[in-house]
This record gives structure tokens, C-alpha cells and sequence, in this order.
């Protein structure tokens, strides 16, 4: 039961501030408290001049006093006697049930007592909410199961309740040894998600009290909250609470009633902070979030892990403007254990903190941030999305190098280009400054941008001057980040090196060496003509500079032709078209699908000399691994003759 000092409630100033008539009509329902301890209560209010000074040592007596029941209602009516709560109040109960005054003379307080008198448990729901309004850490779990969404929007209030009343029973089976009380579950509906705020005792507790001049023992249980959010739509849930064990227990006990399964939400790798390393600063870009001004990177925790479980923690008002002044990026390989940025609103003047810790941690400053920040982390690919696939080909993005020659449009035009594809990889997709100037309409009608002095934005028709507003959002303009395109590709097929483009060539860029055995090399070239004259040529000028023995890849098989075909295979080149080598896996990286691991053995296993060949001076080919070492290598003599040699 709560046990509050109640700090400046109880001081007769601040208990004067309510009606006698709401104090008459409140103590009425403790009568029995109130004259045990010495104050009798008229027959009516009319009148009555309370002694505030007497009122204010009973509402302070222990416990054993007064009763727990009286210490209940003043705690609630204390914590709701502001401003905020005011208007939640006037907005969950009515005018007309709480009575209020016809000249609006009621106090914030006046309104906290006649909303305990009209509805206790209202009072008790709008508290709960403003409690956990302020719950700013949650661990997120996901599904990979199909969605089910069983309608929590469209759930009427008895609905409701009944789901709350069966999880309460299944938190009161796993927690009564700890919270000693029945646990209470008040339900509702938030943009489309379902809040379950729960109301528990906490763990016993004593404090040292003073009484009748002497020191004294207060036994209590603290009053305790935690809150469930669930997002059908999203198949997810996030949870706050006192520790894993109850998360936990929320999780399954929400998955059970709801979704029909204690596993439903098994998956909890919601975050990822890779879109640092592979977007670098453009990773903070967020033109489309209206709310959302400026973002930073300030902290970076990286992870090396071995048997001193070493962590090295960096730290900078501005972590990008610090590592591109040392010529430094994020480091490209070490785990990052957590991300701290500061985020800058238009509501505010000061920056407000937000924390990512891998797999399902998001610590803010205001839950009512919580919106405009998942957007951001959506867009920029902080967020997995659910999916319930492994793998997935994305034949529609590599054709969108055809389709969209500069390589650059709105997010629509993205996804008329590349299918759905396009919003799988938003993670590759980089908003710019520039908004479009024209766009072409689902009727494929082409329309004129016009921007207004206030910042809004028209499409004009010009077969008939009519126009039409379209939101900022809609004009954005991305382009393809290269750099982390090039670091996927490179990833996926490894390709060790740097990406340089490459002179007097039609947009080619060397991604690396592919380096399958120790001494041996295959340069590595993505072209991206728009021409198959341009690829051509391009192939001419690279064998022409480098030689045999290169592995060119191509967006799409539409680039090959006959005369490329001919040319690269009397060179020994591997020509390799990426819409049939890579695949997406659900972590957002590359992965080689069976055919391109294949296509690219067959041209390893050819450009190399066969095991146990031997070369001009007698040597005998040997494949030792890339990047081995001699404490990699074990010589073992079999015999007078023979020799083993093997390398981890």
C-alpha cells in the first residue's frame, strides 16, 4: 500500500486550499479515522471552520493509526493536484460527474478530490498513465511469426479489462512472494497500440520514523508501476519494468492472451548501429521528421571483448566532426555495445539525449519523443524491421540502376523503380537538401513544384493551372550512398581495400582484391555504365591498364552483350552480374546466393594453378589461406618421402 510523506500536501496552507465542502464530503467517508484522532465532523459543511493545524498531524499519523485506506485516497489526490492532471481529469470523468463549479472557482486541488469522489478508479487509471508517461527505457521483442493482429484499436472498454484482468492473474501466479498484493492492469488505446500499465506493490520496505517525540519503525510496501506497450500492427511489443525476470513474465503472458502463444514475440533484435559504420554522418539525416532539427552523435561504446572483456568508451560533442578530423571513421570491424546522441527538437532550444544498446534497448528523455525518434531510426536503418523471410531477392533494386539513370529521385519514384525493394534498403537510400521540381503522378501526368513564401509546398497542373498541396516529405530527393553500397558489395564477396573510382573510365569504381590464397589476387571493378557501349569500352580500358585475371560486376544482365562476353573470356576475366549474385538477409547485409558463390569458385578454381602442380622452378602449388601466419601452419614428416603440411 503507498505511504507518502505527502512533502507540502499535509502543511495546513496547502490542505486550506480545497473547499471546506470537498473536505466535509471526503473525511465523511473516514469518519471513524478522522474522530479517533480527535476531530469531529459537523452534520453538514455549512459553516464549519476546520481546524487545518489538527488535520494536518491526523493525515501525518502512522499507520497504525490511521487507516491505509485514508493514505491511499490523499496519495492520489495529492500526485493529481496539478495543472496537467487537471485537464486529464476534466477530460477522462466530464464536467457534469465531477460537479464542477459554474464561476470556475475549483482549485487543481478542488478538482483531484471530486474526481476521487466521482470515480477512484479513473483517478487511479489518469495517475498511472502520468506515471509512466515519464518511462523513458524499453526493451522491444519482435515476431517472426505471420502478424496477427487481433484489433486491440477497434477493443471495447470490456474487452479490454477482461485481457488486463487474465494478465493480472498470470502476473499474480509468478509474483506474489514479491509484490504481496493483487496486481491491478489498467488498459488503453494510444495511436492505434494498446497500453497495459500495471500497478503492483513493490518489495517491503522500513524506515526510521519520528512519533510522540520518539523514534519509531514505518513498515509500508511501496507503490510501484510498469508498463506493456503493444503494436500489433508493427508485431511488437516494448516493455518497461523493474527487472528481466518481470519483462519476461510480461512478454509471455502477453503473447499467450493475445497472439495465442508465450513465444510469440521470441525475437528481441530490434536495434542495429551498423547504419554508423555504413552511413557514416548521413546515418543522422532526418529531413523527413517535421519535429526534428538537428541529431549528433556524442558517445560511442565499442566492445572488444576477449578474456579481459576490454571496452573503450569515445566521447565528443560531435563524435563525426571529431573522427573526420583525424582522417578517422567508425571503426569498421569492433562490435559497438551502445550509441549515445543528442537530438535537437523544435519544440526546445536544448538538446534531448537518446541511447541505443543492441539488440532491444531505447533509453530517452521524453517518452512523447518516442514517434519522431522511431521514425528516424526506421528511415535510416536503426531499426530491423519484422520480416519473416531469411534471405530475399532484390532484383528490383539492382534494375533501378536502368530505370534511374541519375540514381536519384523521390522515395515514390524509388519504389515505382525497384518494387518494394526500395524500402527494404532505406538504410542505402540518403536523403539530400534538394526537393524535386517536377513529379509524375500515379495517372502519369507530369506536375510542376512550386514553393510558397511560408514554406509549403503545390503541384501545379499546367494543362489547366489547377494545384494541389504535397507534403515537404513527399519532394525529398535520394540518392544511392555509394560508399556504403560499395562496403556491402565488398562484405558480401570479400573484397578486401578501399573504393577508388578509376580515370578515364564510364563510371567505374575499384572496390578492392578479392584474395582467396595467400599470393594470389583478383582486382575487383564495378561498372556503371548505362550503355553496353559504355560497359565495353570500359572493359577495354581495364584490361588495356590492369591486365588479365579481373572480376567485373555489373548491376543487371541487360549491360552484357556478345562483343563483352567474347572480350572478357579470351582475357580470363569473371564477368559477374550482382541481381543473380547477392541476395538480402534479414540484418540488412548481402549474402552470395548459390549461384554467384558457385560462378565465382568456378573462376578462382581456373585463374589458379592446380593443387599439386608444379610451376617453372619446381615449385609445387600450394593454396594457403589468405592472411595465414606460420604459428597458423603444422609441418608433419609422414615419412622418408612424404611431408604433411596443413595451415588452420
Amino acid at each position: 500500500m503507498a505511504r507518502s510523506s505527502f512533502k507540502h500536501f499535509f502543511t495546513p496552507d496547502v490542505l486550506s486550499s480545497i473547499a471546506v465542502d470537498l473536505w466535509f464530503r471526503f473525511l465523511s467517508r473516514h469518519k471513524v479515522d478522522v474522530e479517533r484522532n480527535g476531530m469531529q465532523l459537523p452534520e453538514t459543511a455549512e459553516g464549519w471552520e476546520i481546524d487545518f493545524e489538527k488535520l494536518s498531524r491526523i493525515i501525518n499519523v502512522a499507520d497504525d493509526v490511521t487507516s491505509a485506506e485514508l493514505h491511499q485516497a490523499l496519495y492520489f489526490i495529492h500526485e493529481m493536484a496539478d495543472a496537467d492532471s487537471m485537464s486529464l481529469l476534466i477530460g477522462a470523468i466530464g464536467w457534469e460527474a465531477l460537479c464542477l463549479s459554474e464561476n470556475g472557482s475549483d482549485s487543481c486541488a478542488d478538482i483531484a478530490v471530486r474526481a476521487w469522489l466521482a470515480s477512484p478508479d479513473v483517478l487511479k487509471r489518469k495517475h498511472a498513465e502520468k506515471r509512466i508517461a515519464n518511462r523513458r527505457s524499453y526493451r522491444y521483442f519482435f515476431t517472426d511469426q505471420e502478424v496477427h493482429d487481433p484489433g486491440v484499436a477497434d477493443m471495447t472498454e470490456a474487452q479490454l479489462s477482461s485481457i488486463a484482468a487474465l494478465i493480472g492473474e498470470d502476473c499474480d501466479k509468478q509474483f506474489k512472494r514479491e509484490d504481496g498484493a493483487k496486481t491491478q492492469v489498467y488498459p488503453f488505446t494510444r495511436n492505434g497500440e494498446l497500453w497495459l500499465m500495471v500497478r503492483r506493490g513493490e518489495p517491503f520496505a522500513r524506515k526510521l520514523s519520528f512519533k510522540d517525540g520518539k523514534s519509531a519503525i514505518t513498515a509500508y510496501r511501496p507503490l510501484g508501476y510498469e508498463v506493456a506497450i503493444i503494436s500489433a500492427s508493427n508485431a511488437e511489443i516494448r516493455i518497461n519494468a523493474s527487472s528481466n525476470k518481470r519483462i519476461e513474465k510480461y512478454r509471455q503472458a502477453i503473447g499467450d492472451r493475445l497472439f495465442g502463444g508465450a513465444d510469440y514475440f521470441s525475437r528481441d533484435n530490434r536495434y542495429s548501429l551498423e547504419p554508423l559504420r555504413m552511413l557514416g554522418r548521413s546515418s543522422l539525416s532526418c529531413p523527413e521528421v517535421d519535429e526534428i532539427t538537428e541529431v549528433r552523435l556524442t558517445e560511442l561504446e565499442y566492445f572488444w571483448g576477449g578474456t579481459e572483456r576490454e571496452m573503450e568508451l569515445r566521447r565528443s560533442n560531435n563524435l563525426f566532426t571529431t573522427l573526420e578530423r583525424r582522417g578517422k571513421t567508425v571503426h569498421p570491424t569492433v562490435q559497438i555495445g551502445k550509441a549515445k546522441f543528442e537530438v535537437m527538437f523544435r519544440d526546445s532550444g536544448k538538446a534531448r539525449s537518446v541511447v541505443i544498446q543492441p539488440q532491444n534497448k531505447l533509453v530517452l528523455t521524453r517518452d512523447t519523443d518516442a514517434h519522431a525518434i522511431d521514425t528516424w531510426l526506421t528511415l535510416r536503418g536503426f531499426v530491423r524491421p519484422p520480416q519473416i523471410w531469411r534471405v530475399k531477392s532484390i532484383t528490383g533494386f539492382w534494375r533501378s540502376f536502368e530505370r534511374l539513370p541519375v540514381l536519384a529521385g523521390t522515395m515514390n519514384e524509388w519504389r515505382s523503380a525497384t518494387g518494394d525493394d526500395a524500402d527494404h534498403l532505406r538504410h542505402l537510400l540518403v536523403p539530400t537538401s534538394q526537393h524535386a521540381s517536377a513529379i509524375v503522378g500515379e495517372n502519369g501526368v507530369e506536375y510542376r513544384v512550386v514553393k510558397h513564401g511560408d514554406g509549403d509546398f503545390v503541384l501545379v497542373d499546367d494543362r489547366d493551372g489547377s494545384n494541389r498541396p504535397v507534403a515537404s516529405a513527399d519532394l525529398i530527393v535520394y540518392e544511392i550512398n555509394h560508399a556504403a553500397l560499395h562496403a556491402a558489395i565488398s562484405s558480401a564477396l570479400g573484397i578486401d581495400g578501399q573504393p577508388m573510382p578509376l580515370a578515364d573510365t564510364h563510371n567505374a569504381i575499384q572496390l578492392g582484391f578479392l584474395r582467396p590464397y595467400a599470393g594470389y589476387e583478383f582486382r575487383t571493378v564495378m561498372a556503371y555504365g548505362h550503355e553496353t557501349e559504355n560497359v565495353r569500352q570500359t572493359a577495354e580500358a581495364l584490361i588495356g591498364r590492369y591486365g588479365e585475371r579481373l572480376i567485373v560486376l555489373l548491376p543487371t544482365a541487360s549491360y552484357r552483350s556478345p562483343d563483352l562476353d567474347s572480350l572478357l573470356t579470351a582475357k580470363q576475366c569473371c564477368l559477374l552480374t550482382l541481381e543473380d549474385m547477392l541476395e538480402l538477409r534479414e540484418d540488412a547485409t548481402f549474402e552470395l546466393t548459390d549461384s554467384g558463390e558457385e560462378a565465382l569458385a568456378r573462376f578462382i578454381d581456373a585463374a589458379l594453378p592446380a593443387i599439386g602442380t608444379r610451376d617453372e622452378s619446381g615449385m609445387v602449388a600450394f593454396r594457403t589461406p589468405a592472411k595465414a601466419r606460420w604459428g597458423d601452419v603444422k609441418i608433419e614428416f609422414k615419412d622418408g618421402e612424404s611431408v604433411s603440411v596443413k595451415v588452420k
